[in-house]
């Protein structure tokens, strides 16, 4: 389902400025329940892949509301 910038006025707020803040990878990008662990996972992926168990600064640039109304 797509959106116009119209469709989100109310449920989106943006801060004055961008916020730096810090990002749990595996909150927003959760590990896929894996039988064996890292067992058959080629070599390239381990050595190129992204580590989601880090901690990485990012930017918030806005708020998005809940169908539940939280922010």
């Amino acid at each position: 389902m797509t959106h116009k910038d119209g469709d989100w006025q109310g449920t989106r707020r943006r801060p004055d400025a961008p916020v730096p803040i810090w990002i749990k990878l595996a909150s927003v990008l959760p590990p896929s329940p894996r039988p064996g662990g890292l067992h058959g996972v080629p070599l390239r992926v381990r050595a190129a892949g992204i580590d989601i168990s880090a901690t990485v600064p990012g930017v918030l640039l806005a708020w998005h509301q809940t169908i539940t109304g939280d922010w």
